[in-house]
Parts: C-alpha cells; structure tokens; sequence
C-alpha cells in the first residue's frame, strides 16, 4: 500500500471511532474505545491488506484503467492508420512520472526529519526539566509506594515547573507531581495517584511514543494527526 493509501485508511477508522464515541459514549464501557483506538494504532503501525476483487482500491484502479483505455482507443481511431500503429508501439516514457514520484517522496522524508527533530528538542528540554524534580519523601507517599509494589520502582517527586501530575519512565517510572499539590488532601491524592498508577500499568509512555512515531509519519495527513496527538484518548480506561 502507498502512503496515500495508508493515510486514507488510518483516516476512516479513526472517523469510524469518533463517530461510534459520538453517539455511544453512554452506552460503551470506556474500555471499547481503548480498544477501538488500540486497533487504530495497530491499523496504522502495521497497514496490511487482503487482496480481493471487491476492494475500494481494486474497484478504483479497474475503473481508472478502463476509463484511459477506452480515451486512448478512441483517439487512435481518430488518426490514419499509419500513425495509429506507429503510436500503438511506442512505450511510454516513466521519466516524468518518476522525477514527479521522487519530488513528493523527497519533499514528504523532509518533512518527517523536520518533525522529527522539532519533537527530539521538546524531549530533551522535558528531560531536563524532569532531573530539576525534587523526590517526595512523606509518611503517605511511603504508604503509598509500599501497596502498590510493581516489578518496576515506581518513584514520586514533584517539580515547579509543571501545573498538572505526569508521568514518565518506562523501566523506572516517576509520578511527577507539582510544588502546589496539597499533600495534606489525602482523600483527593488517592484519585491522583491511582489515575497515574494505571498509566504505569498500562505501559502508556511506550504507546505514548508509538503515536508521536505515527504522528510523524503521516504528518501528511491531517485527522491522523488528529488522531494521533489526543494522548486524552489514554486516559479512556482509567
């Protein structure tokens, strides 16, 4: 499949989904939509496809070959005989459409550098900002840590340079949590913590990750990247 066609595809499941959230946001679990985008990404990732007679594409493409066909015969049975079997031998010249191929191709890859290196400067500012955290060392906090043991260290800290928890780290992660959390709230804390606490289960820095690489990909079209930069779409199963 092409890139076009890739597109286009990621494009319609991703307006099926929004359009099943739509109008069954009440009657789903919040999972089924985890799931759903969890397929899109899958569709995206890795763009197979059946052949069959009864594909969109196949119906295009034999549609299109007709349609060229039937003008060229046409327009040959308009010329004399001799210059009709004269341009019935000639092959057709592919150097237009490759230099115009290799154009789009050239243009489309620095695109992708470009986006890429943007997002690569975005993350190693946030690495920065995230070793100026400072750890959180409470009575809750150890409580905390000790009844939510995963193989994984999980740690707490909390930074002034962010308004709202995070979190980050695959193989150790951080619950980072701002300088004007209310550590006395520890009702409201709870609910915080065990939102964050999903997140590191759910291994969703990686899938986080995942849809930044897709983002860049298919930069070129716009509602898969749309789809791809609503990280809040994460946060459907918690």
């Amino acid at each position: 499949m092409s890139l076009l066609q890739m597109s286009f595809a990621g494009a319609m499941i991703i307006l099926a989904i929004t359009i099943i959230r739509i109008l069954a946001i009440n009657l789903l679990p919040k999972k089924t939509f985890l799931v759903l985008w969890e397929i899109a990404v899958a569709r995206l990732l890795f763009p197979f496809s059946l052949p069959s007679t009864f594909s969109v594409y196949s119906l295009l493409a034999q549609c299109m070959h007709a349609a060229n066909t039937e003008k060229v015969s046409q327009e040959v049975k308009m010329l004399p005989i001799e210059i009709a079997k004269q341009i019935t031998t000639i092959p057709a010249d592919s150097s237009t459409t490759a230099s115009a191929i290799s154009m789009w191709t050239l243009i489309w890859a620095a695109g992708v550098m470009l986006c890429a290196a943007v997002y690569f400067v975005a993350y190693w500012k946030y690495c920065q900002e995230f070793q100026t955290s400072l750890p959180v060392d409470n009575g809750f906090v150890r409580h905390w840590i000790s009844t939510h043991q995963l193989k994984r260290s999980i740690s707490i800290r909390q930074s002034s340079r962010f308004s709202t928890p995070l979190t980050y780290g695959v193989f150790q992660p951080v619950i980072l949590m701002p300088t004007s959390t209310k550590w006395e709230d520890s009702k409201l804390l709870q609910y915080i913590l065990a939102h964050e606490y999903v997140h590191i289960r759910r291994f969703d820095s990686i899938t986080k990750f995942v849809l930044l690489q897709e983002n860049i990909y298919y930069g070129t079209c716009a509602y898969v990247r749309i789809g791809c930069q609503c990280n809040n779409r994460l946060c459907y199963g918690c």
